[in-house]
């Protein structure tokens, strides 16, 4: 419960923001090679689920319990296009 009150995610054109315990980190779209959604049983039934996010260091960032993440999946993924066409 502490996780998700303290972690926010702010989805802009061309970057990610993630809030957290730490401060605010930005990952650049343009540093995603790969993503994808996961989601348990429980997820599934309460529409929420995790976006895994490859960045080209070999780091993986991971988004835990977003609310409809194939909608965010999907602006994610388009952000990702934006970001490699440029």
């Amino acid at each position: 419960m502490l996780w998700k009150r303290v972690h926010e995610y702010c989805i802009e054109s061309n970057s990610i923001k993630v809030r957290g315990f730490t401060g605010i980190k930005t990952i650049d779209l343009g540093q995603v090679i790969d993503c994808f959604v996961s989601q348990g049983i429980l997820a599934r039934r309460f529409n929420c689920g995790s976006i895994y996010l490859i960045l080209r260091n070999g780091k993986v960032i991971i988004m835990r319990d977003v609310p409809q993440p194939n909608v965010y999946y999907e602006i994610i993924c388009k952000g990702i296009n934006n970001a490699l066409n440029t």
